[in-house]
């Protein structure tokens, strides 16, 4: 059985209950909103790349977890305090 332990507004992180320390006993796939995400074999595991605010069904082997991400409580554009993305510039003075 898996148990989601970490929600951001753009991220899940899921464990798995099996008593072993890293792998899995067999490898799984995983489901998002009924979509194949990915194979895995670790006991704790990130989805990445979600939706703020957005309800998504996870199908992790046979466990089905339904999990809403946070909403964004702010986006800051580093580029409007000046930022330069040149690779040269040192942007933490």
């Amino acid at each position: 059985m898996f148990n989601v332990i970490h929600i951001s507004p753009v991220s899940v992180s899921f464990e798995s209950d099996e008593d072993r320390p890293y792998y899995s006993s067999a490898p799984y796939e995983v489901y998002v909103n009924g979509e194949f995400c990915r194979k895995e074999d670790r006991n704790v595991f990130t989805i990445f790349g979600l939706s703020p605010d957005t309800s998504y069904e996870a199908k992790i082997g046979n466990d089905v977890l339904t999990v809403k991400t946070l909403p964004v409580r702010k986006v800051l554009h580093v580029k409007d305090y000046g930022v330069v993305n040149d690779g040269v510039t040192l942007n933490t003075e």
